[in-house]
């Protein structure tokens, strides 16, 4: 970045946010690209990848309860009308959720939300087709 005038960069690492479910990963890449879509010219599509991780990095995933104030916006409350269609079409109904006062398990078992901290190989990851 230094050789385009930017010699205050410092390299950051973003967590790696995650779901068990390919239908609700398909519904944040969907978000993620309409949001982008304000903010940036052009066409972009969503993405999906897999992740298949050995038991020590799989043990590294953790809840995502900072998602809880999302699920508070109106942003939540589609995620959360979605999360419960999916719910419904398999016969179950949306579990009650206290976000202030949820365990922490909650987050991901309920409410697909996960995330990790490191960078993932790339022979951990594969791309997912754009189906549900």
């Amino acid at each position: 970045m230094a050789t385009i005038g930017d010699d205050g960069y410092t390299d950051t690492t973003e967590p790696v946010f995650l779901t068990q479910s390919k239908a609700l990963a398909w519904y944040w890449a969907r978000q993620t690209v309409r949001n982008r879509s304000v903010r940036f010219e052009g066409k972009e599509e969503p993405v999906v990848f897999a992740v298949q991780l050995p038991e020590n990095l799989n043990a590294e995933i953790r809840p995502d309860v900072g998602a809880a104030s999302l699920l508070l916006l109106e942003a939540g409350e589609h995620y959360l009308a979605y999360l419960a269609e999916i719910y419904q079409d398999n016969g179950f109904n949306l579990p009650v959720i206290d976000l202030m006062k949820a365990d922490r398990m909650e987050y991901l078992k309920l409410l697909g939300m996960a995330y990790i901290d490191r960078d993932i190989p790339a022979n951990h990851v594969s791309l997912v087709s754009n189906t549900i």
